[in-house]
């Protein structure tokens, strides 16, 4: 399933254009988007309740819509704030990874390289990068292993390069290579009254 669009915005009254959200801000909505309670995000992010709350309302404000639905008991997404959230927690991601790999890059001057798979082709895998010579290339790679659902949204959150998974549609915004394709075959039982029956 492709990732929804945030909805087209118009110009914002007493908004400067083309205001940038800063990564903390972005982290706050995140934050607020899973505890639902101002409360809590303000408590995980180590921040006072008013200073996360005027922040979300700038978000709201340089965007022109209304992220979350406030209620007596709980915070729920709009359906823009659950539009924008995919393009959040890529862009977070994105960010966390772009500074721990300048970090190894600093420190080791390596690049890493994220991979996901499929437990059934993790040993494979990890044979493969094994015979790799990472010391002459200059790459550290990272392997994570997870159902292909979860590698697909790690994919489309950033927080892999590549993966290998089972999967026969491509989804928008990624591309893939057919690597090998699976027989499949129905085993039973040799007592089992099913295959005398066919016959």
């Amino acid at each position: 399933m492709s990732t929804p669009a945030v909805p087209p915005l118009g110009p914002v009254a007493n908004s400067p254009p083309h205001m940038p959200i800063s990564i903390r801000q972005l982290r706050f909505f995140v934050a607020l988007s899973q505890t639902g309670n101002f409360s809590r995000a303000a408590e995980a992010m180590a921040v006072s309740q008013p200073a996360l709350s005027a922040s979300i309302r700038q978000v709201e404000t340089i965007l022109g819509v209304r992220l979350f639905e406030r209620t007596t008991h709980r915070v729920n997404l709009t359906e823009a704030g659950e539009a924008l959230l995919p393009h959040a927690w890529r862009l977070l991601t994105t960010a966390d990874n772009a500074f721990r790999d300048m970090n190894d890059t600093l420190r080791r001057r390596t690049t890493t390289v994220r991979i996901g798979t499929m437990p059934s082709a993790l040993p494979a895998l990890a044979q493969f990068v094994a015979g790799l010579d990472q010391d002459a290339r200059a790459i550290s790679v990272d392997i994570t292993d997870g159902t292909s659902d979860t590698l697909i949204t790690g994919l489309q959150r950033g927080a892999l390069d590549m993966a290998i998974c089972a999967t026969t549609l491509i989804e928008e915004g990624l591309s893939g290579t057919p690597l090998i394709e699976d027989e499949m075959a129905l085993v039973l039982g040799a007592e089992h009254p099913l295959p005398r029956a066919a016959a």
